[in-house]
Order: C-alpha cells, then sequence, then structure tokens
C-alpha cells in the first residue's frame, strides 16, 4: 500500500485515466484511417466551452479531441530516424 505522501489523489487518478483512454481513441481512430489530436483549451476556459457546447450542469471539459479523414497524400511531416541511444541514459 503506497504511503499516503505519494498516493495519487482523485482527481490526479482520474486524469491518469482520462489519458489513457483518449490514448486509445486516437489509436482507434487511427486505425480506421483517421487522423486526430487533443486540444488542451478546455482546461484553461471550462466554462466557454461547457457553455458553448450545452454540456449539463456539473461537468468539466478538459480536451476537445479533434478526429477527421486526412487529405489525399497527406502524411507526416519527414523527419530524421530517431536512435534509441540518441535519448537512452544508462546509469
Amino acid at each position: 500500500m503506497p504511503t499516503p505522501s505519494i498516493q495519487p489523489t482523485f482527481e490526479e487518478s482520474e486524469a491518469i485515466s482520462n489519458d489513457a483512454a483518449l490514448q486509445n481513441l486516437l489509436l482507434a481512430a487511427h486505425v480506421r484511417g483517421l487522423g486526430g489530436y487533443l486540444k488542451g483549451a478546455p482546461l484553461f476556459c471550462q466554462a466557454a466551452v461547457a457553455e458553448a457546447l450545452a454540456l449539463p450542469d456539473g461537468w468539466q471539459p478538459a480536451f476537445l479531441v479533434l478526429l477527421g479523414y486526412p487529405s489525399e497524400g497527406a502524411g507526416p511531416p519527414a523527419r530524421p530516424d530517431a536512435w534509441v541511444d540518441d535519448f537512452l541514459v544508462s546509469r
């Protein structure tokens, strides 16, 4: 059992669960040919987003998930290969 000083709060546990769910949502969308990304704006203007989306009382928006089909021929930008030795630190 973790000590109280390192035990996550309910809010921290909830945030971790949301993060995992959002990652799975984006991965599932990718498998279906959709592109997507997260917008964290609701974290900074929850009341405005809740009002714009007519969310029920008590709902607190955290992220917007934007999904869509990519344009024909679209793909990620070219970038150099990443090698694990470039960022791995052994101690």
